[in-house]
């Protein structure tokens, strides 16, 4: 999603993802949570299909089930069924249409969107092995692939990766 908005702003955006990505939906290693069902929350779903119009169309052709909150899904609390997540609902009522996925699914439908536009190239088997800095600013990464280290400079780094930045050899602040 990040490479999708930085689309509409960069001339070039280059995806770096150390992942070997699968072809077809697949939960990948290393994913935290990936094996859990999801439920993308209404909000995010509009903004999804927003970046992506017929995102909505592909996921239920994929698998994705629809799902009305408040109405398709409860969870249990002390007090029995709820109808929300966050207190307890006992009482079914109509709210926002969602959908119910695998995070494998999700992920390869938004990874095709990203992959057809048009500034957006791809580089999988790509780990960041360190930023690049100019003075106290990073002007790109360093990247590998199969051993083979490249630079790429950028004007813009979003890491997205989710992980604790300790695996920069060092780096604890990037000011």
């Amino acid at each position: 999603m990040a490479a999708r908005l930085a689309s509409d702003f960069f001339d070039e955006v280059i995806l770096l993802d150390r992942d070997n990505i699968p072809q077809a939906p697949h939960t990948r290693d290393g994913v935290p949570q990936g094996n859990h069902f999801h439920a993308i929350l209404p909000g995010g779903l509009d903004i999804m299909s927003k970046f992506f119009p017929g995102l909505k169309s592909e996921l239920l052709a994929a698998g994705a089930l629809a799902s009305t909150a408040g109405r398709d899904f409860y969870s249990y609390w002390r007090e029995g069924i709820s109808y929300a997540l966050n207190r307890f609902v006992p009482n079914s009522f109509e709210g926002p249409q969602t959908f119910v996925l695998t995070r494998g699914l999700l992920e390869h439908q938004i990874r095709r969107n990203v992959e057809s536009l048009r500034n957006v190239s791809t580089r999988y088997n790509t780990a960041i092995v360190d930023p690049l800095a100019t003075g106290n600013q990073i002007c790109g990464v360093r990247a590998s692939t199969d051993g083979r280290t490249e630079d790429f400079e950028c004007d813009l780094y979003i890491d997205a990766t989710g992980k604790a930045q300790s695996r920069y050899r060092g780096w604890r602040s990037w000011d």
